[in-house]
Formats: structure tokens, sequence, C-alpha cells
């Protein structure tokens, strides 16, 4: 918060900090490795000072704003479109900035190719068998800031696919 109040002041010389200090990739692309961001001694001017995480506090980032970016989901991401991943041909397991809940960089989340495996099969199993309406048609959010630890509400109706 400090860093955006005082961004006059501090902000382009923090910039160059990170331009002066970025690695490149053999094929032109950016990243920081550890010793580059070890380098970052003005921003770390930012990060330490007054801030207390009390015990037992869950931190987290808030990915929303990555997920509805209009740069990644197009002029309107806060709209569902449940074929944009395949109409971008992107498998579910594939980290990238658009969608970063599986975690981005040399250490992504190791399990994500038997999570999304296991969710697959759970929503195989459920709407191969069955026909799944909601209740009233929709459902609520109750906190947009904590979708995946507040599950959204919703009455689900469930019942038996005739074969």
């Amino acid at each position: 918060m400090n860093l955006a109040k005082h961004q006059d002041e501090y902000l382009a010389e923090i910039q160059q900090e990170m331009r002066d200090n970025v690695d490149v990739n053999s094929d032109g692309s950016n990243h920081f490795s550890i010793e580059s961001l070890r380098k970052l001694s003005k921003l770390d001017s930012f990060i330490l000072g007054k801030y207390v995480i009390p015990k037992g506090s869950i931190c987290a980032p808030y990915v929303k704003r990555t997920h509805e970016h209009s740069e990644n989901y197009g002029l309107d991401g806060c709209t569902f479109n449940g074929f944009q991943w395949h109409e971008q041909q992107k498998p579910a397991v594939q980290g990238n900035n658009d969608f970063i809940s599986f975690g981005l960089g040399r250490w992504p989340c190791p399990g994500r190719c038997l999570a999304v495996a296991e969710i697959k099969l759970i929503l195989i199993s459920l709407f191969y068998k069955y026909d799944i309406k909601l209740k009233d048609g929709g459902f609520s959010t109750p906190d947009l800031m904590n979708t995946t630890s507040v599950s959204p509400e919703a009455i689900v109706l469930i019942s038996r696919r005739a074969e």
C-alpha cells in the first residue's frame, strides 16, 4: 500500500531496479531467479517494515483480478464462458499467467495433473448418470474475495437419468 501511495517518489527507481536485475531466458522471455530477487534492495524497503501477520492467519494472493483481466479474458472477463480454454486449446493442467490457481514458474503444484484428473472423473460420474440443476437456476457467492475456501451457496437438485 505504501508503494502505491508514494509511487511518484519511488516507483520509477524501483522499476529501474527490477529492469536492471531481471534474468533473460534463451527464448527472450524474462524471469526473476532467487539470486536476482535478492538484489532488489529498494523493493525490500517496502516489504520490510511494520507488517505483522498474526500467527494462524491465512495469507494468499488475490487471484480473482488475474482471472478476470481483459488481456487474458477479453473485454468481458467477468462473463462466464464454459469453453474458453477449449477455444484457446489450453489443457486444464497447463499453468500460465492467465490462470494461476496451480501456481507458476519453476515449482507449480506437483499434484495438479492428479487433481484435474480426479475432478474430471467426478464430473463425468455426476453428469453422465444424473441430471443436475440448481434450484432457482443460480447460486450466490457470499465472499467474492475468498471463493476457494468459502464455497458458493446453492440448492442442487440431482435426479438419476433414465438409462
